[in-house]
């Protein structure tokens, strides 16, 4: 398939979301709606088109994961493809003696597909096709969190596999386009259902909170990482029984991250203030109501210390802890919810 070359002085580029490019350029951005279109205005560059099919099969060529979508939808975006292209100012011919009126006549069309793809992507939630990765076995709960420093996020998922058999953690790494790498497992835990972020000891590296979902003497476990990926042997502090969630806060207001967990077992809220060295004070439990599985952190009077929502599986109610500021909270009042 023969394929044209125009040169343009001030040509543009488009991508499906913000950190994917179709066509390689550099300049200021501005972004076109809701359709994940950007557009990069001033350079200079090159685009290949003879017809639609070219461009279709120009953008397969660039963005292979493009292969997923129906050949409509990629026609919607070689469309826009053409008309940003063409909104730009085009430069003389580069020595093929062919005019751009082919291109220029394709402007007026790709104004309404240029609409079309945004209401495509509208339509189907604004997402790609899903794409799985490789976890442990009955994965749980997922965390997100830049653990190697390279601003690409990854990823640590608790793997639930239930008794007598072990569960572990497992990192991903991202690649930085939406794929991740090999899992890496840590471990082994009794049963890692929740995990929580956080810098436990002040290092600038990422640390990692595991509820450990044990029936009489649950725990915490905490992984300090290395800054690369990796992360050291967990540390285990003493919470209440089968905790099914862990959250970070202050909750002494001293800048130093505390932990919270919710302990289905004994309905109660463990909460573990740190050292700022990445170790943990002893628990201290707060009564709560039945089968405590879920708890957030909040500011909730505004009175700048840290509080607890607390979600009661077994009676339907919400608990919430203020906080006092100096690590303790008052007892928990009542909400009913659902029914």
């Amino acid at each position: 398939m023969r394929m044209n070359s125009y040169s343009f002085a001030e040509s543009t580029c488009i991508a499906l979301a913000p950190s994917r490019i179709l066509f390689v350029s550099e300049g200021p951005l501005a972004r076109l709606g809701g359709a994940g279109i950007v557009v990069v205005a001033n350079l200079s560059t090159e685009f290949l088109q003879s017809d639609l099919e070219d461009v279709m099969g120009f953008l397969r060529d660039r963005e292979p994961f493009l292969a997923r979508l129906n050949p409509l939808t990629i026609g919607v975006f070689a469309f826009a493809a053409v008309l940003l292209t063409t909104s730009a100012s085009v430069a003389q011919e580069t020595g093929n003696g062919r005019d751009y009126a082919k291109l220029r006549d394709l402007q007026a069309t790709t104004i309404a597909m240029q609409n079309m793809a945004a209401e495509n992507l509208a339509a189907a939630g604004g997402f790609l096709p899903p794409m799985s990765f490789a976890a442990g076995t009955n994965p749980q709960f997922v965390a997100i969190g830049d653990f190697n420093r390279d601003g690409k996020l990854d990823l640590a998922v608790a793997d639930n596999i239930f008794s007598p058999n072990p569960g572990f953690v497992s990192v991903l790494l991202g690649n930085g386009d939406g794929t991740y790498q090999t899992p890496v497992a840590y471990g082994p835990f009794s049963n890692p259902i929740s995990i929580a972020v956080g810098d436990f000891n002040g290092d600038g590296k990422l640390d990692l909170a595991v509820a450990d979902d044990i029936l009489g003497n649950g725990t915490v476990s905490v992984l300090l990482g290395n800054g690369d990926g990796t992360f050291g042997a967990a540390a285990a502090y003493g919470a209440g029984s089968l905790p099914n969630s862990v959250v970070v806060g202050d909750f002494n207001g001293d800048g130093i991250p505390d932990l919270a967990a919710a302990n289905y077992g004994s309905d109660n809220v463990s909460v573990l203030l740190g050292r700022g060295d990445g170790t943990f004070q002893r628990a201290q439990s707060y009564r709560v109501r039945s089968s405590p599985i879920s708890l957030a952190v909040a500011d909730l009077n505004r009175d700048g210390k840290q509080g607890l929502v607390v979600v009661n599986f077994s009676d339907n109610t919400v608990s919430v802890l203020l906080g006092n500021g100096d690590g303790t909270f008052q007892a928990a009042t009542k909400l009913l919810c659902g029914v």
